[in-house]
């Protein structure tokens, strides 16, 4: 069982990551796992119970100083930027829906839209939730925004390139800019995340 104590000093460790911008649920996991192990060590030495936390904790450092140290190794700036993008695409494609549905533009292919804008809505808070919720995500889950990422590449370029070839439309130009580097971001972000995972694995 958890003590009170271990459970502040993991809050407080949870509050500093996500501070920082660098929640991992799987680093929390990890230094719960290595106090508790420390705390078993502690007891076996001869230690109360009480000390051997106090041990524990002092060992494994301050919560900010933790944090920070993960954060050293966390792109903080893309993170940001792609929770941002995926925000912002959700809700442009929420007032593109809506204007299509007021204006009924004549030549609008309304099928293809609804289509797209489900999967800009769905892939976007996807991604904004797994970025959040931070930790290894599964093979598949990482393999689906992965996908997901591929495609906002394609679609966005090729709205970048019917706008340069046809009438200009503003939105479209930067509706296609938005999809295409949120997709991008997307891709870097969780194939690199597996291969850090791989790389730690071998370690």
């Amino acid at each position: 069982m958890t003590s009170d104590r271990i459970i502040r000093y993991l809050d407080d460790l949870t509050r500093a990551l996500r501070a920082d911008g660098a929640f991992d649920a799987a680093v929390v996991d990890e230094v719960r796992d290595h106090l508790s192990d420390a705390i078993e060590d502690g007891i076996r030495r001869g230690l109360p119970a009480d000390a051997a936390e106090r041990e524990a904790i002092a060992r494994c450092g301050p919560p900010d100083v933790v944090a920070a140290h993960v954060a050293a190794g966390v792109p903080r700036v893309r993170r940001r930027a792609l929770l941002a993008l995926c925000a912002a695409t959700v809700l442009a494609s929420a007032y593109l829906s809506l204007s299509l549905v007021i204006l009924r533009p004549p030549l609008a292919n309304y099928g293809l839209w609804a289509i797209e804008a489900t999967l800009f809505a769905v892939q976007g808070a996807l991604t904004i939730a797994a970025l959040v919720r931070g930790g290894s995500l599964a093979a598949w889950s990482r393999a689906l925004l992965t996908a997901g990422g591929i495609v906002l590449v394609v679609i966005g370029v090729s709205a970048l390139s019917a706008a340069a070839t046809r009438h200009v439309e503003g939105y479209s130009v930067l509706l296609g800019a938005m999809l295409t580097v949120q997709g991008v971001l997307t891709i870097e972000h969780f194939v690199r995340r597996r291969v850090d995972r791989a790389v730690e694995g071998m370690k």
